[in-house]
């Protein structure tokens, strides 16, 4: 059996991606409600966010250099499935950068990291799609429906119940609903699919 060494040190990298995420998310939560709970904004709060996404950044990319380095070491269709993630990446990444041009500022800022997100769970499915199993897969999906239906519904509500005395409530329970738990799910079919692999080789 043709040892899985690239493909499995790629899914470890991932694995600790949304790990980090899942961090970098809780942090920039706590410290939102923080300044708003303190009425105060300080720079500083915001280090410690700043550097798990830089590391989230690195291992992504790292994760998914590793993963179409070790392309071959399953088969033909992981090979096909690796290659869609990658263009998938191209095309959002390509799709961000033209809103970029057009867009005003905030409003690109929100649609870019929606799309961020959008890619890393879609890129998700398709690198896991021929090595791990359908429980898994299935929970890929249930992790993309959260983002994709919850997401978009903050700067709605945020928008509409900006009067109410709960809003940052609200959005702090839907930034949980919608991201916190969708990283959560793909980290751990990340780390459960590193595991089996990691047997292999």
């Amino acid at each position: 059996m043709e040892q899985k060494l690239y493909t499995a040190r790629g899914l470890k990298f991932l694995s600790i991606t949304f790990f980090t995420l899942i961090l970098w998310e809780l942090l920039t939560q706590l410290f939102f409600l923080y300044s708003y709970a303190n009425n105060i904004v300080s720079p500083y709060l915001n280090y410690g966010p700043y550097i798990l996404m830089f590391l989230a950044m690195i291992t992504f990319f790292l994760g998914i250099f590793l993963i179409w380095k070790g392309r071959s070491e399953i088969g033909n269709n992981h090979i096909k499935s690796v290659e869609t993630g990658l263009w998938i990446i191209i095309i959002l990444l390509a799709t961000a950068s033209i809103f970029a041009m057009f867009l005003d500022r905030t409003i690109w800022n929100s649609l870019s990291f929606f799309i961020a997100n959008l890619m890393m769970m879609l890129v998700s499915f398709y690198f896991l799609k021929n090595i791990a199993n359908k429980q898994i897969r299935n929970t890929i999906w249930i992790a993309i429906f959260m983002f994709v239906i919850l997401n978009p519904l903050i700067p709605i509500i945020m928008y509409v119940m900006s009067n109410d005395y709960y809003i940052y409530l609200y959005r702090f329970i839907l930034q949980i609903l919608s991201l916190v738990i969708p990283y959560i799910l793909l980290a751990i079919c990340y780390y459960k699919t590193y595991k089996v692999t990691k047997k292999q080789s």
